[in-house]
């Protein structure tokens, strides 16, 4: 996670950073990151000088570098600049050397140097086995695991991530009416029900709705309401993300003496978290154990994220995952994977269609879909029936293209004893890592027709667009020739990253979609959304980039009143 797909750790996706936190928690860090930058260049830049022949080195040697400029210190600044100019060294690399098949390197305060991997290159080397090039080793350093999630028990043995790959993707019929539900509580009580315009913060807002509703997956109701565990989940994710962040722009040799110091209060961390979950752990737990040992014909289980954690943890065999400490723990580990994902990518893409002209009307063609749809299936409460949205679908995939979360993505190290050699000739050694060029691959006109304007529709085929307003206005010409067939948000190709790519390709990107459908079709039938003269830009710092937290929206309830399920 890098943090454009889930972050796996051996073989768990654990992974995206709670959106809200993000932002506000960077700025507390600044001196000490500066600090810790001039710290680990000084001594980059030092040992680079020094340092014996090895294939590494001669490697390192052997490729250009993007964003080292002929100064002093010049790799040690270049690293300082990465802080707030990564973008403009990736797209001068990728412009200079992407284009012509050539790997180059570049480096970021936070994770050393990269070998930036190019388009061509994607599919041979991120389809290699897990013996060559690793995942794991990458992605847990990403989020420092070791010292972040700390238990060894959690971080290693990660069949957590079953309760996101099978039973919320094979349960989303059952699931769909408490989202919905949710949301229609949550919408009420963060975006109000006045029929006046009012302002809302665009990511908060969406944040705490999505954690609302995706507890109401993951622990049911009241549970997800609880202020203290929401906060809870909050904070975790800010922690995670900013501890992480520090660790890895330090130099190898501090990063323990660090660590320590985070792994301890790292406990106090998970314990304001985890602890107004125990008692519905602990309910749930006795309940499970006692059906085992005496069962009960009658006895339902619930179905929810926090049940399957139990029974996964049971089928282990081993009695220490039953602890409820340690499903607490997983329980959090599940939402730091969720909730970022969502929140962001709804809250991008309202600021991408809501800045698009009025006149074309794609708000109201997609408007008109929900309710037709919605009527069609009488309501929004099937797999099925979300699945027909494909202009929502398209919209929300071209957003991810258009607002890509990373500017370098899905990262990897070499671990073959002998290095890869790729089919150009170009031979990699032991221990490189890897990354790739996601926004500039996104923003590339080799793969995607006028990249740099938002196109909602580009992933549909003419006979669904045929007759909205979008397609009138556009001429067609929204229809993305290089995309030679339509493609839901899920579907995995080289030339569209934001979920990952090749076999540790995001595994909860089906129920994200779903939610991401849901809340956006209640948006659309439910509230009017006032049109932005121009698109609020990102906020870029190392390797993301991010919707500002104080960007805002005005909004309103529509004057009908909306349509929405009926709940009893």
């Amino acid at each position: 996670m890098n943090f454009t797909d889930l972050l796996v750790v051996n073989g768990s996706q654990e992974g995206r950073v709670e959106a809200n936190t993000v932002v506000p928690s960077l700025p507390l860090h600044f001196p000490i990151l500066i600090v810790a930058g001039i710290l680990i260049t000084s001594f980059l830049h030092l040992h680079s000088r020094n340092r014996p022949s090895t294939p590494q080195s001669r490697f390192w040697n052997s490729i250009p570098i993007s964003g080292v400029r002929n100064e002093y210190f010049s790799w040690a600044r270049a690293t300082l600049r990465s802080v707030f100019s990564s973008k403009a060294m990736v797209d001068a690399g990728y412009s200079s050397y992407s284009s012509k098949n050539t790997l180059f390197a570049t480096p970021s305060i936070d994770r050393g140097a990269f070998v930036v991997v190019p388009p061509n290159q994607l599919k041979p080397i991120y389809n290699l086995p897990e013996s060559e090039v690793d995942v794991h080793w990458s992605q847990s350093e990403t989020i420092q695991a070791k010292y972040t999630v700390a238990n060894p028990e959690v971080f290693q043995n990660g069949f957590h991530v079953n309760v996101i790959r099978n039973q919320l993707t094979r349960n989303l019929d059952y699931l769909t009416k408490g989202i919905a539900e949710e949301l229609e509580l949550g919408f009420a009580r963060h975006w109000g029900n006045t029929k006046e315009w009012t302002s809302v913060l665009a990511w908060p807002s969406c944040l705490r709705i999505v954690a609302e509703s995706v507890n109401r997956v993951f622990v049911g109701a009241p549970q997800c309401r609880d202020a203290a565990f929401l906060e809870g989940m909050k904070w975790h994710a800010e922690w995670v993300f900013s501890n992480a962040t520090l660790i890895n722009s330090l130099p190898a040799f501090l990063r323990p003496i660090v660590g320590f110091f985070v792994r301890l209060y790292g406990h106090r961390v998970r314990r304001k978290c985890i602890t107004p979950m125990l008692p519905l752990i602990q309910t749930r737990l006795s309940e499970f154990l006692s059906q085992k040992d005496s069962p009960d014909p009658n006895w339902e289980p619930a179905k929810d994220g926090l049940q399957w954690l139990i029974e996964e943890s049971w089928k282990t065999g081993e009695g220490k995952y039953l602890d409820p400490w340690r499903i607490g723990h997983r329980l959090l580990i599940l939402n730091f994977v969720s909730m970022h994902t969502t929140s962001f990518t709804v809250t991008n893409t309202l600021l991408d269609l809501f800045s698009t002209s009025p006149s074309i009307g794609t708000a109201s063609d997609l408007r008109e879909e929900c309710f037709r749809v919605f009527r069609e299936h009488n309501g929004l409460l099937t797999k099925e029936a979300v699945s027909k949205l494909h202009l929502l679908d398209s919209t929300i995939r071209e957003s991810m293209r258009h607002s890509s979360f990373s500017i370098l993505a899905l990262p990897r190290r070499v671990v073959a004893p002998e290095g890869i050699t790729l089919k150009n000739g170009t031979h990699i050694p032991y221990g490189i890592p890897l990354a790739t060029p996601m926004d500039a691959i996104h923003f590339d006109p080799a793969f995607y027709t006028d990249p740099s304007n938002f196109h909602p529709f580009r992933f549909c085929t003419p006979a669904q667009v045929a007759g909205t307003r979008t397609a009138s206005h556009y001429a067609n010409s929204h229809l993305d020739p290089t995309v030679p067939s339509p493609k839901s948000t899920v579907t995995l190709d080289d030339k569209f990253l934001a979920f990952g790519f090749g076999r540790n390709a995001c595994p909860g990107r089906f129920f994200a979609l779903h939610e991401m459908k849901l809340m956006l079709a209640y948006i659309l039938m439910n509230f009017e959304i006032e049109y932005m003269e121009r698109r609020p830009e990102q906020f870029k710092i190392m390797w993301v980039q991010l919707p500002k937290e104080t960007t805002g929206l005005r909004v309103r309830r529509r004057e009908d009143g909306g349509v929405w399920q009926k709940f009893e």
